[in-house]
Formats: C-alpha cells, structure tokens, sequence
C-alpha cells in the first residue's frame, strides 16, 4: 500500500529517528538522575555523619 512513495518513506524514516533519539536522550535523563539522586544521597549521609 504505496500511497505516497517517497514522501510517505520520509515520513517514516524521519519518525524511527525522532522515536530513536527520543529513545536514547530518555536513557541518558534517566542515567543522570539516578547519579543526581546518589549523589544527594551522599551528601546527606556526609552531613548526618560530621555533625558531633
């Protein structure tokens, strides 16, 4: 089912690169606020460890 050819296969091929970089910047989001969320962790153990 060809109703466009070579604009429907743009539409397409621009979609999966959207859909992959959508994919891929989720992953990184995802990486960056669990380093974040350690990382604040860590400081707050830091803290209620050197209080007397």
């Amino acid at each position: 089912m060809k109703e466009y050819g070579i604009a429907k296969d743009l539409n397409t091929f621009f979609d999966e690169k959207y859909y992959f970089a959508y994919n891929v910047s989720r992953v990184i989001y995802s990486q960056i606020f669990e380093l974040y969320s350690e990382l604040i962790k860590q400081l707050a153990f830091d803290r209620k460890s050197n209080q007397p």
